[in-house]
């Protein structure tokens, strides 16, 4: 597929047709998303250090920020939007209703809001490290547990399993250095960037809504939470709308060879099966994201969430897991809403995103009580392991 139609910038120009297999790559995974995109307008960010790079549209695909003419791109993907088809999708979802502007507006809107609450002694600024963990190339990785600043985190280790709705305070939150914001508040992200010793192919801050643990591979009969605890921060206009689920491998083990089932809290609050994966008796590490794990193949494997039931539009909490046939290792489930997908580029490189000056990237910290949520970080490492890592955020709050 050529797609070539002109240089964008003399000889150095990037390569049209790799852009767009990049991109096409985000839009596949959107479109393995539930449907908000459709039913709430709801979107997730990529970063870049220019600004936004584009916004995925769960459900439908990705939309880059610059007109793919622009990037010498002729050819169009089912799985990549051109703006101009973006806006006429998003005109559209208006006239049916849709308060497309929920998830990006709040008490600051301007870039002098963030200037004023950042004078006004609102600022909320901080540097966090992790420690390298153990890996395998080209998939997904937690690094909750990894030693650091914050230091590691702890996953729910009890049978049967239980959950909880972890916040700043968990400990291992990278937010615990930040603050709740006082009074009437709220609190923005405004910066996330981050740099490895080692090549990460692309990094997510996340805000972990619910939590639960420990689901064992070791045996063949459900696992049940007895009683759900919903999450309480809602990104998406509630009941769960926007929440992705995926499983974290807490103690490394090799699962049975048959089948996986997840059953989550849907946002309309029943007890739903996801789509029944076929599992593979290969060894996993602690801390890989399990449906991005050796795990699956190809045809089973998600990546970094695993796939509602079609009627689904996020999730609330993790109900059970069975195992068709019993192996061993531990999993924590993880019920999140990513705040920024941000490309990595080479070893020893610090990308960053920052918002303040582009106002379109805002991003609400959402807060139950003046208490935000427990951010953490997924990982794509390159290699056999992620590196040290050393991240920055800036926030403020207003």
């Amino acid at each position: 597929m050529k797609t070539l139609e002109r240089p964008l910038h003399g000889r150095f120009s990037p390569d049209p047709d790799k852009i767009m297999e990049q991109m096409i790559g985000w839009g596949e995974m959107a479109r393995k998303m539930p449907k908000t995109w459709d039913h709430e307008g709801l979107t997730y960010r990529i970063g870049s250090p220019d600004g936004e790079m584009g916004k995925i549209l769960p459900g439908r695909g990705f939309m880059p920020f610059i007109p793919l003419k622009k990037m010498g791109i002729i050819k169009e993907h089912p799985a990549v939007y051109d703006p101009t088809t973006f806006q006429r999708l998003r005109d559209r979802l208006h006239l049916l209703g849709h308060d497309l502007l929920s998830s990006e507006i709040g008490a600051i809107t301007t870039r002098d809001g963030i200037i004023a609450a950042r004078a006004g002694g609102k600022a909320n600024d901080f540097a966090f490290v992790k420690a390298s963990v153990t890996t395998t190339a080209n998939v997904w990785y937690s690094l909750y547990r990894a030693t650091g600043m914050p230091g590691a985190g702890t996953y729910l280790a009890t049978t049967a399993p239980t959950d909880r709705v972890p916040t700043r305070a968990t400990v291992g939150a990278i937010s615990q250095y930040l603050s709740n914001p006082g009074g009437t508040d709220r609190a923005y992200l405004l910066t996330f960037g981050f740099g490895s010793v080692q090549q990460l192919n692309m990094g997510v801050l996340v805000d972990v809504v619910n939590e639960g643990g420990s689901f064992r591979l070791s045996v063949a009969t459900a696992e049940t939470v007895a009683a759900p605890t919903n999450a309480t921060r809602q990104y998406g206009s509630g009941s769960g709308k926007g929440n992705l689920l995926t499983f974290v491998v807490a103690t490394a083990g090799t699962p049975g060879a048959g089948t996986f089932i997840a059953q989550y809290v849907d946002d309309a609050g029943a007890n739903t099966n996801a789509p029944t994966l076929t599992q593979a008796a290969n060894a996993v590490l602690a801390d890989v994201i399990y449906p991005a794990s050796v795990a699956f193949a190809a045809a089973n494997n998600f990546g970094l969430f695993v796939p509602l039931a079609a009627a689904s539009l996020g999730v609330q909490a993790v109900k059970q897991t069975t195992c068709s046939v019993a192996g061993t290792g531990v999993l924590a489930s993880q019920v999140f809403f990513p705040l920024m997908f941000l490309p990595g580029i080479a070893a020893n490189t610090y990308i960053e995103r920052d918002s303040t000056s582009q106002i379109d990237g805002l991003t609400e910290l959402v807060n139950v009580s003046q208490v935000i949520g427990d951010l953490r970080m997924f990982v794509l490492p390159n290699t056999t392991s992620s590196g040290v890592l050393t991240g920055y955020i800036k926030a403020c709050d207003g």
